[in-house]
């Protein structure tokens, strides 16, 4: 079973690096510690469960499925940056490919970065050769909001891990779990289409 988990953890790290090379891509999650409020002087005005948490997730992967393909990965990621209230979260999060090529994924993810309350969005564009870190908060987050700070050089290591720098700031993907695949046939589509519907 060791060997089998090892096996799937390499394929679908090498099954994302290929897919940076041929489409658009990025990560977001839905999670978050706290809830900050910008129309209150960015006071944090809820604390989130992890149950909370996975609700939020389901929600956005959801609505990732919709246009997308999604990956599940395990992040290390600092909220808060550069604040008095900075935090390092582990956190479910999404590697999401733009398969069909349809050229809104940049825009889409500073959507929902925004909708749920993140800090900030990664976006790869084709190639994956570089990647964009945006600011998709109000509350004078790093980066700021819709700032694009350059990572230069992502790194897919020996380890599994994707990891980049910036100004010290860690983006860090631990590990990849298995990936939620796009669905094959009639029965599969039909599947992916029920599952994405909001009931």
């Amino acid at each position: 079973m060791t060997a089998f988990s090892k096996y799937l953890h390499e394929a679908s790290l090498s099954r994302c690096y290929r897919q940076t090379k041929q489409y658009d891509s990025g990560l977001i999650t839905a999670s978050r510690k706290t809830i900050k409020d910008y129309k209150q002087d960015c006071k944090v005005i809820e604390n989130i469960t992890r149950k909370q948490n996975r609700k939020r997730n389901a929600k956005l992967s959801s609505d990732l499925l919709k246009k997308y393909s999604v990956t599940s990965v395990r992040g290390a990621y600092i909220e808060n940056y550069k604040q008095n209230d900075a935090v390092e979260v582990g956190e479910n999060s999404y590697f999401i490919v733009d398969i069909e090529n349809r050229g809104n994924l940049r825009k889409d993810l500073m959507g929902f970065g925004e909708k749920w309350n993140q800090d900030s969005v990664v976006y790869i564009p084709m190639g994956g050769t570089s990647g964009q870190l945006i600011g998709t908060s109000l509350c004078n987050t790093y980066p700021n909001y819709k700032e694009t700070i350059i990572l230069s050089n992502p790194v897919f290591g020996k380890n599994g891990e994707f990891m980049t720098k910036v100004h010290g700031r860690p983006f860090i993907l631990e590990s990849f779990e298995i990936p939620v695949l796009e669905p094959e046939g009639w029965f599969g589509k039909y599947g992916k289409y029920i599952m994405t519907k909001d009931y």
